[in-house]
């Protein structure tokens, strides 16, 4: 939710921001289909249909790949280093147990 985001940090979504970018091309993606799928459904000439989505190509076909890259680096941004627990040794204040 783009509301919810910029409430949390405005700086995301701002020029220049880690996600500006990535909402712009959403936002004219969600635009097009808002476009094309009433004319679909609507039934009728494709051709103005063809001319918007081959004018549309490029951002078709990037915003797939752009999500993959944030899906990506948000998985390894909130990736735990994994602990092996026969490594893991728990202190207390009197006591060292080793698993």
């Amino acid at each position: 939710d783009l509301q919810a985001l910029r409430k949390l940090d405005r700086s995301l979504l701002a020029p220049g921001g880690a996600l500006h970018d990535f909402v712009l091309k959403y936002l004219r993606l969600n635009e097009l289909w808002h476009s094309i799928v009433p004319a679909i459904e609507q039934g009728g000439d494709t051709s103005r249909l063809r001319s918007l989505w081959t004018n549309q190509e490029a951002l078709v076909r990037t915003t797939p790949t752009l999500i993959d890259i944030y899906r990506r680096q948000a998985q390894q941004d909130l990736a735990v280093p994994w602990v092996r627990l026969d490594q893991l040794v728990l202190e207390g204040p009197s006591v060292q147990h080793s698993l």
